[in-house]
């Protein structure tokens, strides 16, 4: 009888750790979103340079944004940084702020600060994954 209790114990301990981690995935199951900051900059580069594909892929639905990039330009965005300003589950403000370089084909160079004064707020929606909706 020993031998059996001691194999029946060791039954429902496999099952209590197979249930336990089965409802500890679904519990803890949630789609990867990207990463705001990742499509924050992918975003704002591709508005920058007039890749209509890749701004049309990253923006939310029914959002229509202004034509102002340049193919031809070449941006350096290594010295841009972004912060979350605020998160819920479904929304997220990132704060974009350093400094951006442009230098176009003929040789000019414009160097454009966005400091705290002068910061840019990206405004992401979970529509199937992070989505910019609307920048300030």
């Amino acid at each position: 009888m020993t031998q059996w209790k001691a194999r029946a114990v060791r039954w429902l301990v496999v099952m209590a750790l197979v249930l336990a981690g089965g409802l500890a995935a679904c519990k803890g199951e949630s789609k990867d979103k990207g990463d705001p900051v990742a499509i924050s900059r992918a975003f704002i580069l591709a508005l920058w340079s007039a890749d209509t594909d890749r701004i049309e892929a990253l923006s939310c639905e029914f959002t229509e944004w202004p034509e102002i990039g340049d193919p031809t330009v070449a941006i350096d965005v290594d010295h841009m940084a972004f912060e979350t300003v605020s998160e819920t589950d479904d929304e997220i403000v990132l704060a974009m702020t350093g400094v951006v370089t442009f230098k176009t084909a003929a040789g000019h160079v414009e160097v454009r600060n966005f400091d705290d004064e002068n910061q840019t707020l990206f405004t992401l929606r979970d529509e199937d994954g992070w989505k910019v909706c609307d920048i300030q």
